[in-house]
């Protein structure tokens, strides 16, 4: 392990592909939920930093930036607002489905300042940043060991938010660099602890959806898979689902809807058809397989099926990327 970590201390996060964009997009805190979910729409972003607005330009980056928000989060915050399932719509006017109109919103959740999410702590993200001169084992370490799904990267200079390092991110390079792990990628998933039997937390393809975005809420975990009737997988729903719930305010009556309805609506609409596609594997797979398998498909978690094709455990990029940093190595100072 010690030949591994050193290996990770020599690859700076500054050396990892910034955004697709060229620039990190933030959100102002005198901005309304909205407004933020119009723009992380518009942007096709999950999530964003909130830059304090009443702060001048020269500010520490303690002071300028307050937080991460993200669509969960802003989901979630709408269903409060909304009070009772009975107060989400249970039906959409025909040919509506797609129109994102702002103004459709529930005031109650609309109107609100995007701080207001913060007076919720199980709804806020802390701002916790590294610096670009800092190493894969840093963000390895955050990613994994403290479950950060996403770590800003701040220019060391300007104290500005010049990149994120999400999950993804990293299991791309360490599959991309894979030869130089040696013999950690070669063991199975039953070599390293990931191929026994763990609880997995799914709904049956008859429930409503808000129960499966329930449960990704509550559990911190990126999504749960749908079962059918003879417990076999038909699809997984994924905390970026809620997003395609997020971008019109017609929408929110899928909340209520059964998840195969859901699926089916999603496998039909462009951008979004990837979701009855469930990436599986055996607990025989070695770690290299698998991170081939999850960045071929963009996943953000596999399920493992026994020979009757039923998942019994769900393996995440967390579990994977913990595999690679080992106690007491797992430490990093965050700024």
């Amino acid at each position: 392990m010690t030949e591994l970590l050193e290996k990770l201390q020599t690859v700076k996060v500054g050396s990892l592909p910034g955004p697709p964009t060229g620039d990190v997009k933030t959100v102002s805190s005198d901005m309304t939920v909205a407004e933020v979910l119009s723009y992380l729409q518009q942007n096709n972003f999950l999530s964003a930093p909130v830059v304090d607005a009443s702060v001048a330009d020269d500010a520490s980056w303690k002071e300028r930036y307050i937080g991460v928000v993200d669509v969960v989060s802003l989901v979630v915050f709408a269903m409060n607002a909304l009070n009772t399932p009975s107060s989400i719509p249970e039906e959409v006017e025909e040919g509506d489905e797609n129109e994102f109109d702002i103004s459709a919103l529930p005031s109650e959740f609309a109107d609100q300042p995007i701080t207001a999410v913060k007076e919720h702590p199980e709804m806020w993200n802390d701002f916790l940043p590294i610096e670009t001169d800092a190493t894969l084992f840093d963000a390895l370490v955050l990613l994994s060991n403290f479950r950060m799904k996403r770590v800003p990267v701040l220019d060391e200079k300007t104290f500005k938010v010049v990149n994120i390092v999400t999950q993804s991110t990293l299991m791309k390079a360490l599959h991309l660099h894979s030869d130089l792990f040696g013999d950690i990628v070669k063991q199975t998933l039953d070599d390293v602890g990931l191929g026994d039997p763990k609880e997995v937390f799914s709904i049956r393809f008859d429930q409503p959806i808000k129960d499966a975005f329930d449960l990704i809420q509550t559990h911190k975990i990126s999504g749960v898979p749908v079962l059918g009737v003879d417990g076999r997988l038909l699809g997984s729903i994924s905390a970026r689902d809620i997003f395609y719930i997020a971008t019109s305010p017609t929408k929110f009556c899928l909340l209520n809807k059964k998840a195969s309805r859901f699926l089916d609506t999603l496998s039909t609409t462009h951008g979004w058809d990837d979701s009855r596609r469930s990436v599986v594997s055996k607990s025989s797979e070695t770690i290299s397989e698998v991170m081939e398998k999850i960045v071929r498909n963009k996943a953000h978690r596999i399920f493992i099926t026994d020979e009757n094709g039923l998942p019994y455990r769900v393996v995440s990029l967390v579990d994977i990327l913990a595999k690679f940093v080992s106690q007491p190595e797992a430490q990093c100072t965050l700024l």
